[in-house]
């Protein structure tokens, strides 16, 4: 039954962003895009050197987000623009073409939000750039289901699973990935930067979800036996 489900989970087994180009990070609130991209970005410096690298903001929204990766930008000693006018977007990254890396951090837009359709049509007309939905294992299946929807109009090249330390199970998150065609490309199970994110196959991704559940299932075995 698990293998069966494994086959039905697409992935990318390559480390897509070490073979550089260009990456959008989309998602709803809180999903942790800003901390991919600092896990990534980290990396990239560590390995490649930060000349090559830039990062873009489109969040407009949230000067915390601002904030939060200008000071990345900063440590790293990284190139970072901020988008004023989303419109620019394929200009600015056409004239950028020089870089080996650019990451773009996006504002977190729920499925309901009236300029989501606006926002990424214009990623969708971006060819050049790589959409990646940002998605956390902590969400419900309902919920994943609605972020999956409504953003697949931008065309999406691939998703990233987040906040595998923060739920008791991943049996939403696997559901949602078996019934969609959209790869697993990353996985992140922690804070640290950059040591906290990874590529998985889909069959270690369930073996980390059978362990979650004996685990689980022991701390109740433990409550049960104290009480």
């Amino acid at each position: 039954m698990l293998a069966e489900l494994a086959r039905h989970i697409p992935y990318d087994i390559s480390d897509k962003i070490a073979k550089g180009g260009v990456y959008a990070f989309l998602g709803t609130t809180g999903v942790g895009k800003t901390t991919t991209i600092a896990k990534l970005a980290a990396r990239h410096v560590i390995h490649h050197g930060a000349e090559k690298l830039v990062l873009l903001t489109t969040d407009n929204y949230r000067i915390a987000s601002h904030n939060q990766l200008k000071s990345l930008a900063m440590i790293l000693n990284v190139q970072i623009k901020v988008v004023e006018d989303l419109k620019q977007l394929p200009l600015l990254v056409k004239s950028l073409s020089d870089y080996d890396l650019i990451l773009i951090d996006t504002p977190g837009m729920g499925y309901t939000d009236p300029l989501l359709k606006s926002h990424l049509h214009i990623f969708k007309q971006c060819p050049q750039v790589n959409n990646l939905l940002v998605l956390s294992a902590t969400t419900q299946y309902q919920m994943l289901k609605a972020s999956l929807h409504s953003y697949y109009i931008a065309g999406l090249n691939g998703c990233v699973l987040t906040k595998l330390d923060e739920c008791a199970h991943l049996g939403d998150a696997l559901s949602m990935m078996s019934e969609h065609s959209v790869p697993l490309a990353y996985v992140t199970d922690g804070q640290s930067i950059p040591d906290d994110i990874a590529v998985l196959k889909p069959s270690q991704l369930i073996s980390r979800a059978v362990n979650m559940l004996k685990q689980y299932k022991n701390g109740q075995l433990q409550v049960q036996k104290s009480v």
